[in-house]
């Protein structure tokens, strides 16, 4: 079976790690058979990425959006100008590991599958050190549909379409695209999953994830808030779409357990960043709001740290007027928590 991997890769002013991304392939030395890289540049401030990238590296195709269109529908654009029969989604400021993409058209050629999975690091340049954490995916396949998908809508596993190649002929069948936004991963990979009939593991060390200040997912904004919810609520008419609900409505609680997750990260994220206390008050008040919007309290549980400290948040947040007011949730925040959240001045 003949393989050739088209690599798509978004860039949006990433120009400081754009070039250890394309080395990270490049120096693997394959014929030009056997991959091809999709560069496209979604409107970046700088225009000089044409001339340095086709002098540098050749089997490119570079593309230009000619305005910003987010990561999501940037890459259905590279899914649209790829030739090869597989698909690798990489971020501009990641890499791969050396031998990577021989490894994984071996892997391919004996397996066959609609989705590789396969495991990854992540570096965390937000820590003192750069600390690296390996992360195994195995146990994305060794379940069957029905797990798969309780797990991906109670926020079990991960939602990035990163640390997976899929086959380009699966994708196009099945109609699934990148929405637009962000938390773009979030429907493509669970439809991924939904049609997928034959999923394989690849128990190497393929992919480095770059956990940096200023990425998207360090950054909390309402765009970012409202996305999620909607990404979610994509999932859930798709299921009633296809009548899983029919007869299966425990599958409620395990949406809504995804929800309560989701709704204490994004608690905490907003009481940790470096926003003004007025815009950290702000952007939970816009939170609860699309919370009253997509929440059902019928389905809501109260048993564990999170499930309390989402309950606090909704039944307290439309009361903080003041300064002093904020103070005082934070405090009872931490206590839940039963840890400080926020530094200490």
């Amino acid at each position: 079976m003949k393989i050739k991997i088209s690599i798509i890769i978004p860039i949006y002013n990433t120009y400081k790690y754009i070039s250890r991304c394309l080395d990270s392939i490049y120096n693997q030395r394959l014929k030009n058979t056997l991959f091809e890289v999709i560069l496209i540049d979604d409107a970046s401030k700088k225009e000089s990425i044409n001339k340095i990238y086709k002098q540098k590296y050749e089997n490119i195709k570079i593309i230009r959006n000619k305005k910003n269109i987010g990561p999501g529908l940037t890459r259905n654009v590279g899914i649209e100008n790829a030739t090869g029969n597989y698909l690798l989604f990489l971020d501009s400021d990641d890499h791969l590991s050396k031998n990577s993409i021989n490894l994984l058209i071996k892997h391919l050629r004996k397996n066959d599958s609609d989705i590789c999975f396969y495991d990854h690091i992540e570096i965390n340049e937000l820590a003192k050190t750069k600390k690296q954490k390996k992360i195994q995916n195995k146990n994305y396949v060794l379940k069957n549909k029905k797990k798969i998908i309780i797990d991906f809508i109670s926020a079990s596993i991960d939602s990035s379409v990163i640390f997976s190649t899929f086959k380009r002929s699966f994708i196009l069948k099945n109609r699934i695209k990148f929405n637009p936004g962000l938390h773009e991963d979030i429907l493509f990979l669970f439809k991924s999953y939904f049609f997928s009939s034959k999923k394989s593991y690849l128990k190497k060390l393929i992919y480095f994830k770059r956990n940096r200040k200023g990425s998207i997912i360090n950054s909390i904004n309402e765009a970012r808030i409202k996305d999620y919810f909607y990404a979610f609520n994509s999932i859930y008419k798709f299921l009633l779409k296809k009548n899983y609900f029919k007869n299966n409505e425990r599958i409620y609680k395990y949406l809504y357990k995804g929800q309560t997750g989701y709704i204490y990260e994004m608690i905490i994220a907003i009481i940790k960043s470096q926003l003004s206390i007025r815009k950290k008050i702000n952007l939970l008040k816009i939170s609860n709001i699309f919370v009253k919007k997509n929440f059902n309290s019928e389905f809501f549980p109260f048993f564990t740290k999170k499930d309390k400290i989402t309950s606090y948040f909704i039944n307290n947040i439309d009361n903080i007027i003041s300064l002093n007011e904020f103070k005082k949730f934070i405090v009872n925040i931490e206590n839940i928590h039963k840890c400080p959240i926020q530094k200490k001045k």
